[in-house]
């Protein structure tokens, strides 16, 4: 009898840096019944497949040698704490592997040189079926269950998406506010890793002005922030704090850069800046006080990244409820949720550099959207160079999802599928 060919999947490219991020892992044990490896390919095929619950997914799936996944089986290995530490140091390692595979665009910044640069924010999710049922309490009659919340990070670097912590809200509660998450981690756990002499900046929503905390982050491990103001914050003028050079196009609608004082006493960096693209004010207030402002506002402007990043989680790949009620299964849940939006950056990096394709309908697109939100005067302006620095795509699209669906599920060839994204992507394979 003819041995059996394998031919070369879709799927043998989008796993294969598995191989290489496990075998860093300080996790690893062999298992019987599902492997550490079959496990992590398992959780990133749920995220990917449009299957509405495990039952369903579990349904179709087969491991590499062809059997079936208990359901049970699968259910237990997401509790299993020694299987999340395991994905825990394959996501980590994952940061390291999108630095050597994909382009950083703010490398040509010699001023952030030495920062790590992180977008923060929260997000929830349905609860699981099985979830119990929140206690009553004054504000709710009839309390239906929790959603589950999660903390996450996104490098703005690389893309590369980490999860924080699992929301621990209570008294009643259904969400935890950011702040008490923040507060609750080791400083060395939101330096993810900077090495000695690197600072680290976050840029995080309205919800994180606690100067106290900030100040020491900042004095114990070089821990920086930036946010929003809030609508009704009051702050004292002390000084400028640095003069803007309004004819450096860079600086374009920068209005002032000074420090304030707030109403508790704590002297912060206030930076004003209207966008020429609509005219809209912003105020953001910062820590950190040797960036010019322009840097601040362009990264912070890219803290939007992550809102577009849960869109592609939660609408695109359409995670809307958590898998298991445990807090082991809902915190792999988000980790395979950060390691699947991980893999398809590798894989599209990958696409672009080593056959050459690139998405030529998603770019003209979004430059006539660029272009229907100035309205009147400002259609005549040309374009700031804080709203045009960054070209990369802040999320994978659904024509790409689709795709990459399809390939792994119908298990087609690398070159049928390249083939498929060319036609979705209307561009040639060279």
């Amino acid at each position: 009898m003819a041995q059996y060919q394998h031919q070369f999947t879709l799927s043998d490219c989008f796993f294969k840096p598995l191989n290489e991020l496990y075998s860093l892992s300080d996790s690893q044990r062999n298992c019987h019944g599902i492997s550490d490896l079959e496990y992590l390919k398992l959780g990133v095929s749920r995220c990917i497949s449009s299957a509405q619950s495990g039952n369903d997914f579990l349904q179709t799936y087969r491991k590499d040698d062809g059997k079936r996944v208990g359901v049970g089986h699968f259910f237990e290995c997401l509790k299993s704490p020694r299987r999340l530490a395991n994905l825990q140091s394959v996501n980590r390692w994952a940061k390291s592997y999108l630095a050597d595979h994909t382009q950083d665009e703010l490398a040509e910044i010699e001023e952030l040189k030495n920062w790590h640069l992180y977008a923060g924010d929260g997000h929830y999710h349905k609860a699981a079926i099985f979830d119990p049922k929140t206690k009553a309490d004054h504000s709710r009659k009839d309390p239906g269950k929790s959603a589950t919340g999660h903390f996450f990070r996104l490098d703005l670097r690389t893309h590369h998406l980490d999860h924080l912590d699992l929301a621990q809200p209570k008294d009643g509660k259904k969400s935890e506010h950011d702040m008490k998450m923040l507060k609750r981690q080791d400083l060395q756990t939101l330096r993810a890793g900077a090495r000695t002499g690197q600072r680290v900046l976050y840029l995080w929503d309205r919800a994180v002005t606690d100067y106290e905390f900030w100040n020491q982050a900042k004095s114990q491990k070089g821990i920086y922030f930036c946010t929003l103001a809030k609508s009704n914050s009051v702050t004292k003028f002390i000084s400028e704090h640095e003069l803007i050079d309004h004819q450096d196009p860079r600086n374009e609608g920068i209005i002032s850069d000074r420090l304030v004082e707030t109403s508790k006493g704590y002297e912060i960096r206030q930076i004003i800046y209207i966008n020429p693209a609509d005219g809209v004010e912003y105020r953001y207030l910062t820590n950190e006080k040797t960036l010019p402002a322009r840097l601040l506002v362009l990264l912070y402007k890219h803290r939007w990244d992550i809102e577009k990043v849960f869109d592609e989680l939660k609408t695109k790949l359409v995670e809307q409820r958590s898998w298991a009620s445990s807090k082991e299964a809902k915190t792999a849940h988000a980790l395979f949720l950060c390691l699947t939006h991980n893999l398809m950056l590798i894989l599209e990096a990958h696409l672009q550099k080593n056959e050459s394709m690139q998405d030529q309908i998603e770019p003209a697109k979004r430059e006539i959207r660029q272009k229907t939100t100035r309205k009147g005067w400002r259609k005549k302006l040309k374009p700031s160079y804080l709203n045009t620095f960054f070209k990369r795509a802040t999320q994978r699209t659904v024509r790409f999802i689709r795709w990459l669906r399809e390939a792994l599920f119908k298990s087609l060839t690398y070159n049928e599928s390249l083939t498929e994204l060319a036609h979705i992507w209307g561009c040639k394979i060279t």
